[in-house]
């Protein structure tokens, strides 16, 4: 599908976009894990059970990102979605991730790796704003990201603002 752009010139991208492509789901296969670098790495099961998807465990092995969401790596964008706040100083979120829906993760279904955006604020940070949808503002970084060796997800969003839509 294609993509718009607002008056700013940012590209309103949305998770029906992020979330088009398959890449992996979370049923762990305990009776054969992968190993690793000296430590067990689990395969994730691809939807037909017929394979596994090993997780990530260091930047571009998956290939798996298709061209159409790799062009969007270093876009300015809007993407709305629900936060759950990861890290917070003075009373204001500077690190969060943006999910597709508010019934992931903590109380619902996991999302997929494709379903969240690892959000990190410039400046002072933003409200705690968790049960009502979200703009995020920013520059868009696509591929797997990692954190001392650690996957995280495939996006991040270098935010600039926030805003209700």
């Amino acid at each position: 599908q294609d993509l718009k752009q607002d008056a700013a010139g940012n590209w309103l991208v949305g998770f029906q976009h992020l979330a088009s492509f398959t890449f992996g789901v979370h049923r762990v296969n305990y009776e054969n894990p992968a190993k690793s670098f000296g430590r067990p790495k689990f395969g994730l099961l691809r939807p037909d059970d017929t394979d596994t998807v090993e997780l990530p465990t260091e930047p571009g092995v998956s290939g798996t990102i298709p061209a159409n969401v790799t062009a969007l790596d270093g876009k300015k964008v809007r993407i709305s979605g629900y936060m759950l706040p990861l890290k917070m100083e003075n009373g204001l979120v500077t690190e969060c991730l943006l999910l597709r829906s508010q019934m992931m993760c903590c109380f619902g279904r996991r999302p997929e790796l494709n379903e969240w955006v690892v959000v990190r604020m410039k400046g002072k940070g933003v409200p705690s704003a968790m049960d009502k949808p979200q703009s995020f503002y920013g520059t868009l970084r696509v591929g797997e990201i990692f954190n001392h060796g650690v996957f995280q997800g495939l996006y991040q969003l270098d935010g600039e603002k926030i805003s209700t839509p």
